[in-house]
């Protein structure tokens, strides 16, 4: 799941460090695509200071979340049906359509909670504003992650951009699915049929607006 889906189950909280630790393996990843942290190894480190173990188990949450996701019925099947509908469009290019259709499908979640109102994403951002950043440091260390750097360089520029508040429009959805597929193969932009591919989002869109509340349910009845 994206960023806002990620954010949709801890919504009541108004813990920054939580809400970091909920999207921290994500924004990491996006950060330093090397890094490859494992902190339920240092666990015990965390539990003696409040906001390291909130970072924690924010963490936690997100990887449980992820791994009920990606074996749910609903993801096999949605991913199914947009990759169907976006593979014509992509066989001219090195793009892999289940790729692209399971990216699509995290992005388009994401979408459909601003579309439905059931998440705030100016609570999103100003939470994470507030994250107390040395002890973001902190627990970067304590994971053996040195490059600490590279990650606040990415995150004070995913603050600033507010991109994620850009997900309302499809089009937005479809320029950062476009870069994310730059990130893992070399692609030429002409050879992109972005209007073809935008189209297949619109056209998606119903199909995916008529059950998408469901996945949260069933998630939120399966986490701790």
């Amino acid at each position: 799941m994206n960023f806002l889906s990620h954010f949709y189950f801890e919504r009541y909280y108004r813990d920054p460090e939580l809400i970091l630790g909920s999207v921290f393996p994500d924004l990491l990843k996006n950060a330093d695509s090397k890094a490859h942290l494992f902190p339920y190894k240092h666990e015990l480190k965390f539990l003696s200071n409040p906001k390291l173990k909130a970072i924690y188990e924010g963490w936690q949450r997100h990887l449980q979340i992820d791994k009920i996701f990606h074996v749910t019925p609903f993801f096999y099947d949605h991913v199914h049906g947009l990759k169907t509908l976006l593979q014509p469009h992509l066989k001219n290019t090195p793009i892999r359509p289940s790729f692209m259709a399971h990216i699509g499908l995290e992005l388009l979640l994401d979408h459909l909670l601003i579309q439905h109102k059931m998440v705030d994403v100016n609570v999103f951002y100003k939470l994470l504003e507030l994250v107390d950043r040395e002890t973001v440091q902190k627990f970067l260390t304590l994971c053996g992650y040195e490059d600490s750097e590279k990650f606040f360089k990415f995150y004070d520029e995913f603050l600033d951009a507010h991109y994620i508040s850009t997900y309302k429009d499809l089009d937005q959805i479809l320029k950062a699915l476009i870069f994310i597929c730059k990130r893992v193969w070399e692609l030429d932009s002409k050879e992109i049929p972005k209007k073809e591919l935008l189209l297949s989002l619109e056209e998606y869109i119903p199909y995916l607006e008529k059950d998408f509340k469901s996945i949260f349910v069933e998630i939120d009845s399966q986490i701790w």
